[in-house]
């Protein structure tokens, strides 16, 4: 009988063992798996940081882009404007100097004289 109390201790021993161990195991398993979703939690945090900084950042540079292309108008609108102010300019001196040649014309018909120069036509 003496035997069998060892056999029976030895085999309660082992069973205890093996439940210690599958315990461990199953313990130190769920510690991994928490620490694998901590770190998959981490890796989604930092995307989404990633990505809002990425999308800040093209928001930064659209608009950047935005004023620039105003600012391109702008001075095309001005150039364009100095353009036409300087067309007028020569349009009315263009004018004013008819205006003066066709006085003067009118003046020489009226004293029925001739201009001094008459681009070679005229004897002088």
């Amino acid at each position: 009988m003496g035997e069998a109390l060892k056999e029976m201790n030895k085999v309660l021993h082992e069973r205890n063992i093996k439940a210690w161990e599958d315990k461990e195991k199953a313990k130190s398993a769920n510690k991994a798996q928490r620490m694998l979703s901590d770190i998959k939690t981490w890796e989604e945090k930092m995307k989404i940081s990633h990505e809002a900084k990425t999308m800040k950042i093209e928001a930064e540079l659209e608009s950047i882009r935005q004023h620039k292309h105003e600012k391109i108008k702008n001075e095309e609108a001005q150039i364009q404007k100095a353009m036409e102010q300087k067309k007028a300019a020569i349009d009315a001196q263009n004018q004013k100097k008819v205006l003066e040649i066709t006085e003067k014309a009118d003046k020489h018909r009226s004293n029925n004289t001739l201009p001094m120069k008459c681009f070679g036509i005229c004897a002088d």
